[in-house]
């Protein structure tokens, strides 16, 4: 894994004089070889990065059923940051049939982990009526884990929230 993202920062920073003799396409696709190598010994952070290359299509042909396929063996380890991308594959129809009860899903099971971009999202869904059921006090318990991680949107929200009910103080402390 850790190979494989150095062959990329390589390549996106233009090279380095260790590896002048590849060039950009080639550090790309060595950079997908040791991720791949990593990803098939099931390596659940190794198995999320090389899914990102077949998203993006750094070092193959993008190709979101791929991307999916590879997102999911790392989600299911419970590597929290690929369990909400699974969720935003699946709210955005990427690589699978866009479902929005099946994205929330994966969203929870990031947010549970604690991972605070899917706090933050879970609790927008909330609040929104997004593909879960309006609730109030479920969004602002998401948005109050994230917030607590630092994550700014939640911290605004959660502001935004104490404002409006005319919660000053709650609503200042908030950003201190």
């Amino acid at each position: 894994n850790n190979l494989g993202l150095i062959y990329r920062r390589v390549h996106e920073k233009g090279g380095d004089a260790a590896l002048s003799h590849l060039d950009q396409s080639q550090l790309l696709r060595k950079s997908f070889e040791w991720l791949k190598a990593a990803a098939e010994g099931g390596f659940a952070m190794a198995q999320k990065n090389f899914a990102l290359a077949y998203a993006n299509g750094q070092g193959v042909r993008r190709d979101d059923t791929q991307a999916v396929t590879w997102m999911r063996r790392a989600a299911e380890q419970l590597e929290v940051e690929a369990a909400y991308m699974m969720g935003e594959m699946y709210r955005q129809g990427r690589g699978v049939p866009l479902d929005t009860a099946e994205a929330s899903t994966w969203y929870k099971r990031s947010a549970e982990a604690g991972f605070p971009k899917a706090q933050y999202t879970l609790g927008m869904l909330h609040l929104e009526g997004s593909g879960l059921p309006q609730d109030s006090r479920q969004a602002e318990m998401w948005l109050n884990f994230a917030a607590r991680q630092g994550h700014a949107e939640a911290k605004n929200n959660m502001a935004t929230l104490h404002a409006q009910r005319g919660e000053v103080e709650q609503a200042a402390s908030i950003w201190e």
